[in-house]
């Protein structure tokens, strides 16, 4: 198959999955927000938080050390993913121990105390173990298989999960199905990998496994610094305000981030065939990346206008008008959405790049200003500083990685990646401001036919563009 077609089936099967399973998952923090109440769902999105914030370290940046390396040579994938496992060992042990010391700091009520140890002791080794089995299907290009396996296995999860709280049974049995979700993901996995993998031989012995350590320092360091940055929102509101207000805010949030969400999938399905290219056609990747930057803005605009004039509705009906709070949270994040996207697509390219040290870098400062930022701002503005931090942060991130694409990887024309779209959106952008107050339907309608027709006349996009993004 050719790289076109690589893509194409790798980008629908990703994103299918993500798609998919974050509509079926959006049942579950839905229902709980709706029925048990901003206080439960404010626990929920509390106890996520610590365990999304603890998988890198414990993963220990092997899941993109692995798809890396072994879509570069599949010969290495039996070694390298075992090798991977036994370093994880340890590095569950350690972050387990040190998530149980730091949580006892914040001085949470029982409940989500308990919510937390079971996380510690049984979801994050099983979720870090099936991260890594899946690292190692993406990395041999077989990403129907993981759309086969989680989407299924999430609908039945939900399906369990909504049951339970009909009959009144607390959030701890939640997250106890959620590790046997990760649980049973991973033994499928397992059984795929060794039933339809390529026959790859292992060489070295278990003696040389600690070497993987250093080498995968840097990748470690981006998630964790990455996830801190992503988190940091949550864990810092949740000390200044009451659970219920990080319900609240968490409902704002959901929207928008089961969208970003949708970011790593897209560029993931991509990254093997970027690291190939750059590593067999170099000359080519100032024309790819322009070239995926106007595709991102053609995409991405268009969303953020949705949520923008959707948000108050659509909050509304799904939860009730007593989170009307959480519809400011939701438009002001919805902001975030075009700059996070292309920030997500340039950090892949500097890693098919082996600049992983560069990322490394951004993602410190971005951690360092996000922490900062959000203390500042929750403190004076609560929730709405909180929103207005994780905007500023996806801005800067985008620029950082802006700044070091053009710099390592390739010369960037800044008019048709950036400025031109960026003219183009704001056109439409007005364009749905100034219709609002007359119809909000009719102004959103107005704003993306505006904005596509600007791109295809302007020469943004072509359909050229639409039919393949790397050949």
């Amino acid at each position: 198959m050719n790289t076109r077609g690589r893509v194409a089936k790798n980008s629908i099967a990703l994103v299918s999955v993500i798609i998919l399973e974050r509509s079926i998952g959006f049942l579950l923090p839905w229902y709980i927000a709706r029925t048990l109440g901003a206080s439960a769902m404010g626990e929920y999105s509390i106890a996520l938080s610590w365990l999304f914030i603890a998988s890198p370290f414990a993963i220990w940046g092997f899941d993109l050390f692995l798809l890396r390396e072994i879509s570069k040579d599949r010969s290495k994938l039996l070694q390298l993913t075992t090798d991977a496992a036994l370093v994880t060992v340890g590095s569950i042990a350690i972050t387990s121990t040190f998530l149980g010391i730091i949580v006892s700091f914040f001085n949470y009520p029982p409940s989500i105390t308990h919510l937390l140890w079971l996380i510690a002791l049984f979801v994050l080794p099983l979720n870090t173990w099936s991260l890594l089995l899946e690292a190692t299907i993406k990395g041999i290009e077989r990403m129907e298989w993981i759309a086969g396996i989680r989407i299924p296995l999430t609908l039945l999860r939900v399906a369990i999960s909504l049951f339970l709280i009909s009959m009144g049974i607390s959030l701890g049995a939640i997250f106890l199905l959620l590790g046997v979700y990760y649980g049973i993901t991973c033994l499928v996995y397992y059984v795929i990998l060794r039933t339809f993998a390529p026959a790859p031989t292992r060489n070295g012995s278990f003696q040389k496994v600690f070497r993987l350590i250093p080498q995968a320092f840097p990748l470690a360091m981006i998630g964790v610094l990455g996830v801190t940055f992503k988190q940091v929102d949550k864990v810092i509101l949740s000390g200044f305000a009451t659970v219920e207000d990080v319900g609240v805010y968490s409902t704002g949030a959901m929207v928008i981030g089961v969208i970003l969400l949708l970011a790593p999938a897209a560029m993931e399905s991509i990254f093997p065939s970027l690291t190939r290219i750059h590593s067999s056609s170099p000359q080519r990747m100032p024309e790819i990346i322009t070239q995926l930057m106007r595709l991102v803005w053609f995409f991405s605009v268009p969303i953020t206008f949705i949520v923008i004039s959707t948000a108050e509705p659509m909050i509304h009906l799904l939860f009730s008008e007593s989170y009307s709070d959480s519809v400011q949270i939701a438009q002001i994040l919805a902001i975030a959405i075009v700059p996070a996207f292309l920030s997500r697509l340039l950090y892949r390219i500097l890693l098919a790049s082996n600049n992983e040290r560069l990322t490394l870098r951004i993602a410190a400062v971005n951690s360092i200003i996000g922490i900062g930022l959000n203390l500042a701002l929750i403190a004076r503005l609560g929730l709405l500083g909180a929103a207005i931090a994780v905007v500023s942060i996806e801005v800067i991130g985008f620029l950082q990685n802006l700044f070091f694409v053009n710099d390592q990887v390739a010369h960037i024309r800044f008019w048709q990646p950036l400025a031109l779209p960026f003219i183009c959106a704001m056109i439409s952008g007005g364009i749905l401001w100034y219709l609002s107050d007359w119809s909000k339907t009719v102004a959103l309608l107005a704003a993306i036919l505006a904005f596509w027709g600007i791109s295809f006349r302007s020469g943004l996009v072509s359909k050229k563009d639409l039919v393949g993004s790397v050949s």
